[in-house]
């Protein structure tokens, strides 16, 4: 088990690395490596380290990122000329989002050189959901268990 932790660290660091060196040009966005988009506040878990295990501290709401703010995103990331990881995480499930895969592809087509990656705790996965988010364009997928 620590193998394989120190391999993942190693893996990690490598991936920062070459994700600094993707700008050669000195920018506004060249030290940000990862934007990270919340896609939802609906999380189907209540892990003992996030606050949705208190519903008064932070109530598991249903509210989702809209088309029109996905979009605005994506906008926002080519004009600024953003070319490293985007990551889909926070604290809601983001395969609770109503159209992961559609966000995934619209990520994808209009950022290409962009590493897209999700976590995800894994409870609506199946091999058909897998092979759509990576065939939409998604590159990397973390499935963390909190639960033992």
């Amino acid at each position: 088990m620590i193998e394989q932790q120190q391999e993942f660290l190693e893996h990690r660091r490598y991936q920062e690395k070459e994700m600094s060196r993707k700008n050669d040009v000195v920018g506004l966005f060249d030290a940000v490596l990862t934007i990270e988009i919340n896609t939802t506040e609906l999380c189907n878990r209540t892990c003992s380290f996030c606050p949705r295990i208190d519903p008064e501290v932070y109530p598991n709401r249903n509210l989702h990122i809209s088309e029109k703010t996905v979009r605005h995103i994506i906008s926002d990331l080519q004009r600024l000329g953003f070319n490293k990881k985007v990551s889909f995480s926070g604290f809601g499930e983001p395969l609770l989002y109503k159209d992961f895969p559609w966000l995934i592809k619209e990520f994808r087509q209009h950022l290409p050189n962009v590493l897209l990656e999700t976590n995800t705790n894994g409870d609506r996965l199946t091999s058909d959901t897998i092979k759509l988010l990576f065939d939409n364009g998604l590159n990397m997928l973390y499935i963390n268990a909190y639960d033992g």
